[in-house]
């Protein structure tokens, strides 16, 4: 619905962001993983598509024969080190851009949608944690250390370092320990029940649930609007930039601090098959409005060179291989 809403608003084009793990909500497919579990675990039932079908139940049969080859093959993978479907390896992407597609070419047979979809993928992996850490990230690593040690040497074992009021200055921090048990859940690894730490999921409901509160309020927008938020890169020099410590804003939504109106959106202009749609200043972070305002620096060394100083010489002639001569000759007509 979302594609095709854009699309007859001139926009064929746009992001999407799954979760790795967001297969696993399909409940077709969670009943499928549970039992492929299992059975893999069970001596003599091998990771082939013979034998999986011969173990499953009727309705995980007919599932597992539902999919792509590609999935089904990425199903019997090597196991994870507790023995279960490394879901990570799913390409849920290219599963759900098959359907949608499917889907699309479907509506465009009755008439509803015209316009043109073509997916591209990019895994992030570990790729967005990779970046140089922010001020907050090192501060925030160096306490979890400092009271690692600090359990540790007054003997306290069995427990995950923790810091707490992270909306206040690091000063205010409040660092303890939080018993590993309390996290733990009962899951199943290798055919057996196990106490491993309970995933760390989206909340819905309930006092953790504020993110996703505040992006039901402007989902609607997203659907339809360019509403980027321009973070830019990460700023180091603290002196009369706030800006310059802030905390993840998923974070920040957790602790209670409300998510920034969006901003005045322009209205787009369509300009030769493409849509202007003017970024704001209101639009950019407020680390990049701080930015803005602040005076361009330049290097000493660079301060008396001027472009206007630089001096084109004309020397040897560009090398272009004969038979493309006729070509190139059509754009530079002075090619010798």
């Amino acid at each position: 619905d979302m594609i095709e809403q854009r699309s007859k608003a001139g926009r064929d084009y746009g992001v999407i962001v799954l979760p790795e793990g967001l297969i696993e909500f399909i409940p077709e497919f969670n009943a499928l993983m549970s039992e492929l579990n299992d059975k893999l675990a069970t001596p003599g039932v091998e990771a082939t598509e013979e034998s999986i079908l011969a173990a499953l139940s009727p309705e995980n049969a007919s599932c597992f024969k539902y999919l792509p080859d590609f999935i089904r093959a990425q199903l019997l993978l090597d196991r994870d080190p507790h023995g279960n479907v490394q879901v990570a390896k799913i390409e849920t992407e290219k599963l759900l851009a098959a359907t949608v597609t499917a889907e699309l070419e479907k509506r465009r047979a009755a008439g509803t949608y015209k316009g043109s979809f073509k997916s591209q993928f990019h895994a992030y992996g570990y790729e967005g944690r990779a970046g140089m850490p922010t001020i907050f990230d090192a501060a925030y690593c160096y306490a979890l250390g400092a009271t690692s040690a600090a359990l540790l040497a007054n003997g306290l074992t069995g427990y995950i370092a923790s810091v707490k009021n992270l909306l206040a200055p690091a000063s205010e921090w409040q660092c303890g320990g939080v018993p590993i048990t309390s996290l733990c859940v009962l899951e199943r690894r290798k055919g057996k029940d196990k106490p491993v730490i309970r995933k760390a999921l989206v909340e819905l409901e309930g006092p953790m649930s504020q993110p996703y509160a505040a992006y039901k309020k402007i989902r609607d927008d997203l659907r339809i609007h360019d509403a980027y938020n321009v973070t830019g890169p990460i700023q180091y020099d603290m002196v009369d930039c706030k800006a310059s410590t802030d905390i993840p804003i998923t974070l920040q939504l957790e602790l209670g601090k409300p998510l920034t109106a969006l901003a005045g959106l322009a209205t787009p202009k369509n300009m030769g098959g493409f849509l202007h749609e003017p970024q704001t200043l209101e639009s950019r972070s407020e680390l990049q409005q701080w930015r803005s305002t602040r005076p361009h620096q330049v290097p000493a060394m660079l301060a008396e060179k001027s472009i206007a100083a630089v001096e084109v010489q004309e020397i040897s002639s560009t090398m272009c291989a004969e038979q493309d001569m006729g070509y190139i000759r059509k754009f530079f007509s002075n090619l010798e």
